[in-house]
């Protein structure tokens, strides 16, 4: 279980998660941030352990000279995990991804389908109702304090959220 969120601002957007990792029977907190930077692509993941490991070291082509954004992310980077998955015969059930391309937050959900919100953030795991309605409700605040505020949130309403958390941003 986790909790990952990401907003998009002026200057770039900011990613945070928390370090929880575990189930109803286990729990411990991971030494890392759970995302990893491929290129100009970060890709945050939650869900099935396995498959966000596979997920993060998939290989994937360049974007195109006339691919848009949200073309390349789906055919290029959205494949190329579904293919590792499958490669591996690893379950993508319960796999969800953030990812941050060009300073644009996307969400990666069921079947790898990829989307953008017209909100300008995202949230995925265990506490993503709760981040959302966090970041919800602090419009208008610095990215990163509203993604530490309902990191926070999360963290006080879920078993299965956890500080420490960590933070990256890409600048545009």
């Amino acid at each position: 279980m986790t909790a990952i969120c990401a907003v998009e601002h002026a200057g770039g957007a900011v990613l945070a998660c928390d370090s929880f990792v575990g189930d109803e029977s286990y729990r411990d907190l991971t030494d890392s941030p759970k995302w990893t930077r491929r290129g100009g692509i970060i890709i945050a993941c939650a869900g099935n352990v396995r498959a966000s490991h596979i997920a993060e070291h998939a290989r994937f082509r360049r974007q195109r000279a006339n691919e848009s954004d949200f073309d390349y992310l789906t055919s290029a980077v959205a494949e190329s995990i579904r293919d590792a998955h499958d490669d591996r015969d690893v379950s993508d059930e319960n796999f969800q991804a953030v990812i941050l391309f060009r300073s644009k937050v996307y969400c990666m959900l069921d079947e790898y389908a990829v989307l953008r919100s017209l909100h300008g953030y995202a949230a995925i795991g265990a506490g993503a109702d709760v981040l959302l309605g966090s970041l919800a409700s602090t419009d208008g605040q610095k990215p990163r304090a509203r993604a530490e505020i309902a990191l926070n949130a999360a963290a006080r309403h879920s078993n299965h959220v956890s500080a420490p958390f960590h933070f990256t941003e890409v600048k545009r």
